[in-house]
């Protein structure tokens, strides 16, 4: 289910790309984001630092097959959000597993702290499905799915530990967490 037009997608394509670059250049994924991020987008800076503090204060599992990638983005240009996802990636048996997903966000004024937490839980799970698992069968011409079982969507033997921080100025207007931390 896509309820944007592109908004995810194209992030997630952005994000790759700056990985991509990065890397090439031998830099830190989030240095290299936080040097490139004009003045402007300082609460999506505060974002990415907070992000990458979380992170490190529990350091990912190391060894072969085991990685942390980070994102960020800016959702109709007022609401901010970065994430990083611990994941376990087993080659032989081509699955991908997410133990860890921190994510930050900052929409202004939070009224409700505990619905916007689970909101933004509910995006990460709704991320991992497009990600690793949703998709739409077709045959003869259409969608094959018919029924639930067809579409293979997350369930809770998928959830990571989740953890949400809300950051940001109380004296903002209140922006909304709707779909954001999807972009990441």
């Amino acid at each position: 289910q896509w309820r944007s037009l592109g908004a995810t997608p194209n992030n997630f394509a952005i994000e790759c790309a700056v990985d991509e670059v990065a890397r090439k250049l031998g830099r830190d994924p989030v240095e290299f984001r936080l040097y490139n991020l004009a003045p402007a987008n300082a609460r999506l800076a505060a974002c990415l630092s907070k992000v990458r503090e979380l992170c490190e204060a529990r350091p990912r599992a190391a060894g072969p097959g085991f990685g942390r990638g980070y994102a960020c983005g800016i959702y109709h240009g007022h609401s901010f959000v970065a994430a990083a996802f611990d994941v376990q990636v087993d080659r032989q048996r081509k699955q991908i597993k997410v133990l860890r997903a921190v994510c930050v966000q900052d929409i202004g004024l939070v009224i409700n702290p505990d619905l916007v937490r689970a909101q933004i839980e509910g995006n990460v799970m709704h991320a991992i499905g497009q990600v690793l698992m949703e998709r739409a069968p077709v045959a003869n011409g259409g969608i094959a799915a018919r029924r639930f079982s067809d579409y293979p969507t997350p369930t809770f033997a998928d959830a990571p530990q989740i953890e949400v921080a809300l950051i940001g100025d109380a004296s903002i207007a209140p922006a909304g967490a709707g779909e954001t931390a999807l972009i990441a």
